[in-house]
């Protein structure tokens, strides 16, 4: 019976209402996993700015201002918390445009 149920409520045709109720929850998972990943990048940005860093160690890095240092560790921690967060992101997507393609597309 519950399994009627849910075929039913996954065919049944959705309005504009609740598909934006369903993106936004879409993307507040996004952007709940982006901000995990980037906060615990973040935590380990001084291991990452050495890494990356790594294959250029003859050269050092200059801050001109006070508030540089505190941007690239903070840049190379959203670049690496959208990274790792991107199989979430692509399940998300996929997970909100695939009930409207036909078993042909």
């Amino acid at each position: 019976m519950s399994e009627n149920k849910e075929n039913f409520q996954k065919d049944k045709e959705m309005g504009i209402i609740d598909h934006l109720t369903e993106f936004r929850k879409r993307l507040i998972v996004c952007f709940a996993a982006v901000g995990i990943f980037t906060a615990s990048a973040y935590l380990f940005s001084n291991q990452l700015l050495s890494f990356l860093t790594y294959p250029a160690q003859w050269i050092s890095l200059t801050s001109l201002k006070p508030t540089e240092v505190f941007m690239a560790k903070m840049k190379i921690a959203v670049i690496f918390g959208v990274l790792a967060s991107s199989p979430i992101i692509f399940y998300q997507i996929w997970s909100f445009v695939s009930p409207a393609l036909k078993k042909a597309e």
